[in-house]
């Protein structure tokens, strides 16, 4: 039973990481953002809502118009949900979040800091999930 028990959480520990991940890196940006620009308005949180989608639906956009790769591996969920990978993803997002409030302010920045905060936090991910893959293929030796 332990062991099940340590395989089950371990698989509950992969199966949260992203989902996890992107959470706070969305909280954290709002935070960043609320900091600069003062409490959201109903019309700046659409704002917020809408840059986050399309930030995804750009991260979606751009990886589905790619050819898969033979060597991408079995489990990409797996990958992605390594350590590190999440943390870094959220951490570089929020200092992006923080770059855009601080260059652009104002109204667009609400828009601009979801969307940015979102590419960031999916590509910054991926590239971490790439990185870890292939050390796992090509072991230093």
């Amino acid at each position: 039973m332990k062991g099940r028990y340590r395989a089950n959480l371990n698989a509950a520990r992969a199966a949260s990481g992203v989902p996890s991940g992107y959470t706070l890196t969305i909280w954290c940006a709002g935070a960043v953002a609320v900091g600069r620009l003062g409490f959201p308005g109903v019309a700046e949180v659409l704002l917020f809502l809408g840059g986050g989608a399309a930030g995804v639906l750009l991260v979606d956009a751009l990886s589905s118009s790619r050819e898969r790769s033979a060597s991408e591996p079995a489990s990409p969920t797996a990958a992605l949900a390594r350590a590190p990978g999440p943390l870094l993803a959220a951490a570089a997002a929020v200092v992006c979040a923080w770059l855009v409030v601080e260059v652009v302010g104002g109204g667009l920045a609400w828009a601009l800091v979801g969307c940015a905060a979102s590419v960031v936090y999916l590509t910054v991910l991926a590239a971490t999930a790439t990185v870890a893959c292939r050390r796992r293929s090509h072991p230093p030796g």
